[in-house]
């Protein structure tokens, strides 16, 4: 299960996201927005533009990132308590993009924050 908005996975026995409220999916979220011109290459370079704790400002990213046609990977971990640090880390996603496309998405990362 997860969430369609924020891409965090549940257990199963939930139906919506604790952040967004939106209804949960089955199965995995997607990782990976495919490139068509990279044409199922495997030896893509990925660096990290983006680690985020807020849903929102992750929202928005994507959105940007889609609207650019910028394939991004997101890694993060779902909801729910972290043992090491004692703290409930409900929500931290990292965004990642082929190397040769990074500046121009933290570029439009950058005009975010102005």
């Amino acid at each position: 299960m997860y969430c369609p908005e924020c891409l965090c996975e549940f257990r199963d026995g939930f139906t919506e996201c604790s952040d967004c409220q939106a209804p949960l999916k089955f199965g995995q979220p997607p990782e990976l927005r495919p490139d068509p011109k990279q044409n199922g290459r495997s030896d893509l370079e990925l660096v990290t533009i983006l680690e985020c704790a807020n849903p929102s400002q992750f929202a928005l990213v994507q959105g940007i990132l889609d609207d650019a046609g910028i394939p991004f990977l997101v890694n993060g971990r779902a909801p729910g308590p972290d043992p090491i640090h004692g703290i409930d880390a409900r929500f931290h996603l990292a965004i990642q993009v082929p190397s040769d496309q990074a500046n121009e998405a933290r570029g439009l990362v950058a005009s975010l924050e102005e």
